[in-house]
């Protein structure tokens, strides 16, 4: 007689308890055994070797590994839904697509405000909004100089601070003010007979008309034959021009 052993095939799938040793037997038991002992899961009728492997962290088809065979991608957090995960994230290798709160990517550096990530516009915030590590790169910068007297000149002493934004009043693009305390005095301003640098040129009371003025102490209009005389821009009174 032929005797065949079987196993119990308790999921009735056609593949028998992977565990269980069998019995040789002369006929057929029938329903609930099979040839074979090659169910990894013999409760489970979704589980056996001839079955599609699915990503569901289970050996589906009995050979030893789970989730074999289909594609796996890394996915990073992203808290603040903008399709950037967080930078800090090392990720997890998933075969199903883990929804909302995820990305394919980790180039966030800032995974907390939904309007910092790799393709945001750069804003004048001292904030790498974009991502490329460096804060208000690619924004247009302009050296701003304090104007104390706000007459659009700034303090020739000052360095300046360059700017991304207009930092507005009590600030000029030029520091050419000498006298930021005055706002009569600029280089727009006119130069007037007083001594003093009003157009901040280097030279005080250039452009006027200077008359030499000699003394005249006994007011006959003759100057004094032995005073050499002074260069004036202003008419000092008791004087003479000779």
């Amino acid at each position: 007689m032929i005797f065949i052993t079987y196993y119990p095939d308790l999921d009735n799938d056609s593949f028998g308890d992977l565990f269980d040793i069998g019995s040789s037997l002369c006929n057929n038991p029938g329903f609930g055994f099979s040839t074979n002992n090659t169910d990894c899961n013999d409760g489970n009728i979704a589980i056996n070797p001839a079955a599609f492997e699915s990503c569901n962290g289970i050996d589906d088809n009995c050979n030893g590994t789970a989730d074999d065979g289909l594609i796996f991608i890394t996915y990073y957090a992203d808290l603040d839904n903008d399709s950037f995960g967080d930078l800090s994230d090392i990720g997890n290798s998933l075969c199903n697509n883990p929804g909302a709160g995820f990305s394919t990517n980790n180039t966030d550096c800032n995974d907390g405000n939904i309007a910092i990530n790799p393709a945001a516009l750069e804003s004048c915030n001292g904030i790498d909004d974009n991502c490329n590590g460096t804060a208000d790169d690619g924004l247009v910068f302009i050296t701003y100089y304090a104007d104390l007297d706000n007459d659009s000149f700034g303090d020739f002493s000052d360095i300046g601070n360059s700017l991304c934004i207009n930092p507005g009043a009590g600030f000029s693009t030029n520091n050419t003010d000498c006298n930021d305390g005055n706002i009569a005095i600029n280089p727009a301003a006119l130069e007037s007979c007083n001594g003093i640098d009003d157009n901040c040129n280097g030279t005080a009371d250039d452009g006027l008309i200077f008359t030499t003025y000699y003394t005249d102490l006994d007011n006959d209009s003759y100057g004094d034959l032995s005073d050499i005389g002074n260069s004036l821009c202003n008419d000092p009174g008791l004087w003479l021009l000779n």
